[in-house]
């Protein structure tokens, strides 16, 4: 019995200096995986490539001599492997303009004189298409009568159909730069394609790239490069990665005042538009450096839940709320059900004072 005992220690012996040894060159292989993905980054190469990870494993496999079988060998291996492409991605994040380092606090942006992301959250708001200027003068009134300093119209919105009302075109966006100026208050309007980004940005305040051209790079870049303001929409089956890698292509371009802005992504349940995702709000404030707005007009498709969506928005953590509205919302030529009238707006705003106090106590946390 003594013996076995002896036995059974000095094993154990052992097997903490190959526990040692294996800890030391799982280290190093780390090592080398981070410079791997540096290198590939600097190249524009993904960081997973399934030919080269077989051949790897092939190839111990052949050197295999047991007890290991071949099958635990792969599935060992395949961790290890996917754990290094985790490795890469992670040291490719932390290179990022927009990532946020643990502890690190959050940046504010201006919009014009307004800062975003260091005080009350933001409502910004406005008709979802420009129809006429007694329709827009109407919204910007209001807005200026309640302090509301960021008017965001629909000058070339995305429609869901060719056959709906699109807006007025540059007779829009003419008159959205006219009223802004003339009742003192920011102007935000979409933008579709590279080519039009410079002309609307000598326009208006601040650009948005709307859900259907979050992976639109191009416009991406050049939007990066005017040095405007941007609301970042995020696609509507795009995942948090995805969004955040877009909003690195704006930054690049030396942009960095960007707002990532929720839309809802696409789910199965018709009694919204989108499916809200709250998730977000908390999630891009621990990942990036960025103010996160929370536009609930495009994610619901509805009024009458909004006020309560408003609500947890804001406990969440998000900066903006982005709201549609319209002088009579029955009238509409677009967007009827979701759009708010005055009267309910100045509702949303009486249901929201307590939250939007609260809030901006967290800002910056």
């Amino acid at each position: 019995m003594r013996n076995s005992r002896d036995r059974l220690e000095d094993l154990r012996t052992r097997m903490d200096a190959v526990n040692g040894r294996l800890l030391e060159d799982l280290n190093e292989f780390f090592d080398i995986a981070d410079a791997i993905g540096r290198v590939k980054d600097e190249m524009g190469l993904k960081h997973f490539d399934p030919g080269r990870e077989s051949a790897m494993v092939d190839a111990l496999m052949l050197r295999n001599r047991g007890p290991m079988s071949a099958a635990m060998l792969k599935k060992l291996f395949s961790e290890i492997f996917k754990a290094s492409i985790h490795q890469m991605d992670q040291g490719q994040k932390r290179t990022l303009h927009v990532h946020r380092a643990k502890g690190q606090a959050k940046r504010a942006i201006r919009l014009g004189d307004v800062e975003v992301g260091a005080g009350l959250p933001l409502l910004v708001a406005g008709p979802a298409v420009v129809e006429s200027e007694d329709q827009l003068r109407a919204c910007a009134q209001w807005m200026k009568d309640r302090g509301l300093r960021v008017l965001r119209a629909g000058v070339y919105p995305s429609q869901r159909s060719p056959y709906t009302f699109a807006g007025l075109g540059d007779e829009g966006l003419a008159l959205l730069a006219g009223v802004g100026r003339e009742f003192g208050l920011l102007t935000m309007c979409e933008v579709q394609g590279s080519r039009d980004v410079a002309r609307i940005g000598a326009a208006v305040d601040v650009l948005e790239v709307g859900p259907g051209n979050m992976h639109n790079y191009e416009l991406l870049k050049e939007v990066g490069r005017q040095g405007k303001p941007v609301f970042l929409d995020r696609a509507f089956a795009a995942t948090m990665e995805e969004f955040v890698f877009a909003a690195e292509y704006i930054a690049a371009e030396g942009n960095e005042d960007i707002v990532l802005c929720e839309c809802g992504i696409r789910g199965f349940d018709p009694w919204t538009r989108s499916t809200l995702d709250i998730a977000a709000i908390p999630l891009l404030d621990l990942q990036t450096l960025l103010p996160v707005a929370v536009n609930l007009s495009v994610a619901l498709g509805r009024k009458d839940i909004l006020p309560s969506m408003a609500r947890g928005s804001l406990t969440a953590g998000a900066a903006v709320l982005v709201v549609e509205m319209h002088p009579n919302p029955a009238a509409a030529r677009g967007a009827g059900e979701s759009q708010l009238s005055f009267d309910e707006m100045d509702a949303l705003l009486a249901t929201l004072a307590p939250a939007r106090r609260a809030a901006e106590t967290q800002v910056g946390n």
